[in-house]
């Protein structure tokens, strides 16, 4: 039924895509809930809004849904929606008044079981557009699921469904900020750091940090440097990082890359590799 359901959506958002903006189809899968319909033309967002209207306003009509057959020579005298792609004896499925096309698949008996009819979203594809819909019970389903997705995001927010946009945006521009806010502590903290580890080269720094910093000391080529977190993150850069990631390896390390080595070890191994020796 669920199929049948598609299906015969799928025919009738073809032909109201047909006569709200000249949209034709040539191609369309309906293997899942989630349906598609390829057009040749390139959609316009008003055009598809009207043609959703007008499909369920063909499913609010309860039209008869008839299957027949003709001959090839009969063809001539049916208006079809697109031409059909057998020859000899051809069956056509009417939807009322509303489409008539050729198709060999099942439908349902009335337009009225094909609804609602809900259009998801559209994109470019291969030089026309491809539309995504769902149809019958499954369109139901998709709302129910959605709305009491939102229905616990905006109790959380403290609002309507609805309303839930705007906490969201202002909630979005806080973080934006706090993000602006934590990139420039860590650059100071990076500043703070970079004499330290210029002195000492083997140094227990944030993880956080613990890459720009590395690429800060890049610049002092000549010599060999180690960074590591407290959680047992590491990077090693300098001549002898090859050297340095041996005998981290025997720590139970693991790691690699070029111009920075970067890896972890065990936590409880951290203490151990604040070696100064590890770098000479």
């Amino acid at each position: 039924f669920r199929h049948m359901q598609r299906h015969t959506a799928q025919h009738i958002l073809s032909q109201a895509l047909l006569r709200a903006g000249g949209y034709h189809t040539v191609a369309v899968s309906l293997d899942g809930p989630i349906c598609t319909v390829d057009l040749k033309e390139e959609v316009a967002e008003a055009k598809l809004q009207e043609a959703e209207a007008l499909a369920n306003f063909a499913v609010y009509a309860d039209y008869p849904v008839e299957a027949f057959w003709v001959s090839e020579e009969e063809l001539s005298q049916y208006p079809l929606r697109r031409p059909p792609k057998v020859q000899g004896q051809v069956r056509l499925v009417r939807i009322g008044d509303f489409d008539l096309a050729a198709c060999g698949g099942t439908h349902l008996k009335t337009s009225a079981q094909a609804g609602p009819i809900k259009v998801l979203k559209w994109e470019r594809y291969k030089g026309g557009s491809r539309v995504y819909f769902m149809a019958g019970w499954e369109a139901l389903e998709d709302y129910h699921a959605k709305h009491a997705l939102l229905s616990r995001l905006a109790l959380s927010f403290s609002t309507s469904p609805l309303e839930l946009e705007r906490p969201v945006r202002r909630l979005q521009e806080e973080v934006y900020a706090l993000k602006g806010e934590n990139l420039e502590l860590k650059e100071a903290l990076v500043e703070a750091l970079l004499p330290r580890a210029l002195e000492e080269r083997v140094l227990l720094v944030p993880a956080p940090v613990l890459g720009d910093l590395a690429k800060r000391l890049l610049s002092w080529s000549e010599k060999t440097f180690l960074l590591l977190s407290p959680e047992g993150r590491f990077a090693t850069l300098g001549p002898s990082r090859q050297g340095v990631l041996e005998r981290l390896k025997a720590l139970g390390a693991k790691g690699g890359g070029k111009e920075v080595v970067q890896g972890s070890l065990p936590k409880e191994k951290v203490a151990a590799a604040l070696d100064p020796g590890l770098v000479s």
